[in-house]
């Protein structure tokens, strides 16, 4: 298992942690990647897919809240994602992690709808997935895709599913075993897992992503190459594609930044809430939402 018990923070917004007192939040370079600062050393993390933390405890104050951390992925999960080669029809020669040998593999990436596990050299590969075992991952919006189970036992727990059809989080009554894992104690576990909405336990959970951002990329029929970006809603993030030229659709974007602000920002995705002082966090290992899977 990835050893979690650690005190860090999240370097997108620098707070001295008790075993490192800085860090730069761009210090691994890349696009889409950020640091994460520990008690062992400062490691890169992809941003394209989502990574929630539930709860958390304040070492000074010993005080519980949830607190999400968006777009951070650790390679125990990362490197476990199945190869992508995603829709678009590019050929560039990446590498992914085949976690079931524990080996670096090269594959031909089409351009766009990469999960993370897609790097540009061997070596890149292999710096940050080696030593990774265990199962293929499934992200957890696979789950959604399941039909209500409502299990053959006959107690009465209210629980919440992803309605596919529906578009939305629905209750039903769970008879107390068996099932699937569309399977929620809470309308916002649902919601944060499923229907690309990140809301605060606080807030209602009616914020949305605009229509034009939730249809997949579009090259169009011609046959030029500008890279162009499109906001996945499976990842809550922007991701790269090529554009032939012309027609396409509206989810296309000449920067992350243009793509972010007008699906993040007009959809009203809401930050991750922060506590008032924050002097750094213990994460436990349960905590953890889908770490094991």
């Amino acid at each position: 298992m990835l050893p979690v018990q650690s005190v860090f923070t999240y370097a997108g917004d620098v707070q001295e942690s008790e075993t490192t007192r800085h860090a730069s939040s761009w210090a691994c370079s890349p696009t889409g990647l950020q640091s994460i600062t520990g008690l062992w050393k400062s490691r890169c993390v992809s941003s394209h897919l989502l990574f929630r933390i539930r709860t958390t405890r304040t070492i000074r104050t010993s005080s519980h809240f949830d607190f999400e951390l968006l777009h951070i992925r650790f390679r125990f999960i990362l490197c476990r994602l199945p190869v992508k080669v995603g829709s678009c029809r590019a050929s560039f020669p990446r590498f992914f992690y085949d976690v079931t040998n524990q080996t670096c593999s090269s594959f031909v990436y089409g351009g766009c709808e990469s999960n993370g596990n897609n790097f540009n050299t061997l070596e890149e590969c292999e710096s940050t997935c080696s030593g990774v075992s265990g199962k293929i991952q499934q992200t957890p919006r696979s789950h959604c895709e399941a039909e209500l189970q409502v299990g053959p036992c006959r107690a009465a727990f209210r629980r919440w599913y992803y309605n596919r059809e529906a578009g939305s989080c629905q209750q039903f009554t769970y008879g107390g075993c068996k099932g699937n894992k569309n399977n929620y104690v809470s309308e916002e576990h649902c919601v944060a897992t499923c229907s690309g909405e990140y809301c605060t336990l606080n807030e209602s959970s009616k914020c949305s992503v605009p229509d034009h951002c939730l249809v997949g990329p579009d090259p169009g029929p011609c046959r030029a190459a500008f890279p162009m970006f499109y906001y996945n809603p499976d990842s809550a993030s922007c991701q790269s594609f090529m554009y032939g030229g012309c027609q396409g659709n509206e989810n296309r974007y000449g920067s992350v930044e243009e793509c972010m602000s007008r699906c993040s920002e007009d959809g009203k995705r809401l930050q991750p809430v922060k506590p008032e002082e924050p002097p750094g966090f213990m994460f436990y290992e349960e905590d953890l939402w889908s770490m094991s899977e």
